[in-house]
């Protein structure tokens, strides 16, 4: 299992999508796995026993949209819509999750979004995504957040 996280973390890495040292996969077979940053490791890890998924990601992007897409937004703002169809199709919209520095609170906020859709952007953090039935899904879902918030 560890080989497989490693190689989703490597394949992110190689695509220049994500921050060295600021991603960090968990998934779950007969126990929980993870790889990477320990303290987004600690989060995947809390998100993954809430959820009914097999894996999630964790990570900042090295592009800075997501973020800055967040900050630009209202506080009380709802989700994204991405504008291109097939974002669209695929992810519905992008929950936003602000920090209020009150973990408790965010891990609570991340896993609504997460038990309704396949990723969120989450202040301070980066996106996280979710993967039903295997890491594989996580990490198209992670993908596929990263290029709505290009795109956007």
């Amino acid at each position: 299992m560890h080989c497989q996280l490693e190689h989703y973390i490597q394949l992110l890495l190689d695509e220049q999508s994500v921050k060295t040292g600021q991603i960090a996969i968990s998934s779950q077979n007969d126990a929980i796995y993870s790889c990477g940053n320990q303290a987004l490791t600690s989060l995947a890890h809390d998100i993954l026993q809430r959820l009914d998924c097999a894996a999630v990601i964790v990570a900042e992007p090295l592009q800075p949209f997501p973020a800055f897409l967040l900050h630009r937004s209202k506080p009380d703002a709802g989700p994204l819509v991405p504008r291109d169809s097939e974002s669209r199709s695929s992810l519905h919209d992008i929950p936003l999750i602000r920090h209020n520095h009150d973990r408790a609170e965010l891990l609570n906020n991340i896993c609504a979004a997460l038990s309704k859709r396949k990723g969120c952007i989450a202040e301070g953090i980066g996106i996280i995504s979710q993967g039903p039935l295997t890491v594989e899904q996580a990490y198209i879902a992670w993908s596929s957040l990263s290029h709505a918030t290009t795109i956007k």
